[in-house]
């Protein structure tokens, strides 16, 4: 047959001329394989494969419109075109465009329905837009082709953990542990259900077991620390020689730090603050924000918020708008993000909440700004390269015993939130017979530690009449928590109660209607459960640990002037919460007059904290203009 004729060139030349410019692309020659596709394409404007190949030449190029652009063309011209709509997933996922990326990826996985990587990227897309069930269905996909597959395994269990299907998801670890043993990422995931759960050690051992295995050093052992805060078993050298040990892991991962940063050392001038964090959404660091961003005088800063959130809300545009300056930067890795920060020649740069979340504290160690501070953090980062840890008072005292790597400063209060804007009125006291009180905890289960379920045993046991009521989201509906929870309290199961639905955040404010007195959980502390509880005109029992995340409550009934709540030993707490049930004169009091009590406290001044918060700010960063510059 004789080769078809296109405005004076053969559909063969146009082949022949395709698999040079294949070839010269091969070759790393990219300016002339791109010429060679301009060429075909200035003859067949249409020609699928040349703007394919075009495309993927101007993205190693740097230039993302133009290579989406193309592989668009490609696609619309040719719609069975596999490979570019995997390719075009593929880009706009690194784009942020999740759901434009997850379409691409369905319509490469449909089209070649044997391709594991297709579903693999699709589960993953699903999986960044919560779209936790369509990522199990494309997660499934891949284990009926690859039964071995590690990573699907892994994603089906963070996948259940994400809708609260914790039994489920336990089941799914154990299993796929037992398929495939020297899964890394299946024992990494396994876990943090167990974390989840409050078996921290359980956890620790599947995260050493995948740190062994070749897992990602950083993130295990950072997941090692997180488990270190909440464990009471261990000891304060072990959780010291936990953080260095993530501190050499950072380290090794980022390399040397940036040149010495070159910022005009002028104590007085204009400051550039920057805020890098994966909070600014609806979450408890990013409400506990808030109240800085919205009472900042601003009169000698500007501030430079550096979002490393994948899923904006309308928290997120909260923030944005209150920014001077707005990067984002979850799609950046490290090195980028700190020369971006020193680009803008930040003079201290804020790490919010560095353990926990999405948040990055070890771009620190890259020294992007000359001065670094840690903010909302449960612990030293053990970094070198982080100046500061900002506490208060409470939660640090002068002589405590913890280590920092940094540098503790201290404000009037450490915690600082809003009035809570719609909530419920305070509900009456409910009408219950002398020592018939309801105990209640709100708080996540990884924070119930065996000797705080073990503590609350024992007031139950004090008080025959009393109830206890546990509610997180929904995460009590697993019944391994329940049964966790009954074991270790210790008392008969009509005693306790779980709320096993999930409610909108009014409706577990109203939820507090039914509580008489919250139990906070150690060695890791309600923060925000502590400052609703009250606000919803619950008193909050609190036992005062050694360590900055077992001080946070201490630190809030203290500013609101309810030293009283507070316990130094477990026998206290017992007696506290046990006195407390004993007097519903005295309960009925405090849920009248707690509301106005915080309203009027230091907790929601904001104005004052934001003043002390600026001047801090200030007064560090003219030390550093103070330091010797050798």
């Amino acid at each position: 047959m004789a080769p078809v004729v296109q405005g004076g060139r053969t559909v063969t030349a146009d082949r022949d001329d395709f698999a040079r410019a294949l070839s010269l692309h091969a070759e790393g020659r990219l300016p002339e394989s791109e010429a060679l596709c301009r060429a075909i394409l200035a003859r067949d404007a249409a020609h699928a494969r040349a703007l394919h190949l075009l495309g993927a030449i101007r993205w190693q190029a740097g230039d993302r419109a133009q290579a989406v652009d193309l592989l668009g063309r490609a696609v619309a011209a040719k719609a069975d075109y596999a490979e570019a709509q995997f390719n075009l997933g593929a880009m706009l996922a690194e784009c942020d465009r999740l759901a434009d990326a997850a379409e691409h990826y369905g319509r490469a996985a449909a089209l070649r329905p044997d391709h594991v990587d297709s579903h693999a990227r699709l589960g993953a897309v699903l999986m960044l837009l919560r779209q936790y069930v369509a990522a199990e269905q494309a997660y499934q996909r891949v284990l009926d082709l690859q039964p071995d597959h590690p990573g699907a395994h892994a994603e089906l269990i963070t996948a259940a953990a994400l809708q609260g299907k914790i039994d489920a998801a336990l089941a799914r670890g154990r299993r796929a542990a037992e398929l495939v043993p020297d899964g890394a990422v299946i024992h990494f995931r396994l876990g943090g259900v167990l974390r989840d759960c409050g078996e921290h050690v359980a956890a620790m051992s599947h995260y050493r077991r995948a740190l062994d295995l070749g897992g990602d050093d950083l993130a295990c052992r950072r997941a090692i620390v997180q488990s270190d805060l909440y464990a009471p078993e261990v000891t304060a050298v072990e959780r010291h020689a936990d953080v260095a040990a993530k501190a050499q892991a950072v380290v090794a991962r980022c390399g040397a730090a940036l040149p010495p940063p070159g910022n005009e050392r002028d104590p007085e001038r204009r400051l550039r603050i920057g805020w890098l964090s994966s909070d600014f959404r609806e979450h408890p660091v990013g409400r506990n924000l808030a109240p800085l961003f919205a009472n900042a005088a601003r009169n000698g800063a500007d501030y430079f918020c550096y979002a490393n959130v994948a899923v904006p809300d309308d928290a997120t545009e909260w923030f944005r708008n209150r920014s001077d300056a707005w990067r984002a930067v979850n799609s950046m890795s490290d090195g980028e993000v700190a020369r971006l920060i020193r680009a803008d020649e930040i003079d201290v740069m804020i790490y919010l909440a560095g353990l926990f979340d999405g948040n990055r504290p070890e771009i620190a160690a890259l020294r992007p700004a000359p001065v670094q501070v840690s903010l909302f953090d449960a612990a030293t980062s053990g970094l070198p390269h982080m100046d500061y840890f900002i506490a208060d008072t409470t939660t640090v005292p002068p002589r405590a015993t913890e280590t920092f790597s940094e540098r503790v400063v201290r404000l009037p209060c450490f915690i600082i939130h809003l009035p809570i804007e719609g909530a419920p009125d305070v509900a009456p006291p409910p009408r219950r017979g002398l020592g018939q009180v309801t105990f209640g905890s709100f708080s996540n289960p990884a924070k119930l530690s065996r000797p705080a379920l073990r503590l609350w045993g024992d007031i139950l046991r004090r008080l025959p009449q009393a109830q206890l009521r546990l509610k997180y989201r929904d995460l009590f509906a697993s019944r391994v928590l329940q049964a966790r929870v009954r074991d270790h309290v210790g008392v008969g199961a009509g005693r306790i109660e779980f709320q096993e639905a999930k409610l909108t955040y009014v409706q577990n404010l109203a939820a507090y209607a039914d509580i008489d007195i919250a139990l906070d959980c150690f060695p890791f502390n309600g923060a925000t459960t502590t400052f609703e509880a009250l606000w919803m005109g619950v008193p909050v029992v609190t036992l005062a640990g050694d360590t900055f995340m077992s001080r946070w409550s201490t630190s809030l009934l203290h500013l609101a002037g309810l030293d009283e709540l507070i316990a130094r030993t477990p026998q206290e707490y017992i007696d506290i919460a046990v006195a407390l049930a004993e007097d519903p004169k005295r309960r009925a009091t405090l849920r009248a007059t707690l509301r106005a009590r915080v309203a009027g406290s230091a907790l929601c001044n904001a104005a004052h904290f934001s003043r002390h918060f600026e001047r801090l700010m200030r007064a560090l960063w003219r030390r550093w203009c103070h330091q010797d510059r050798t």
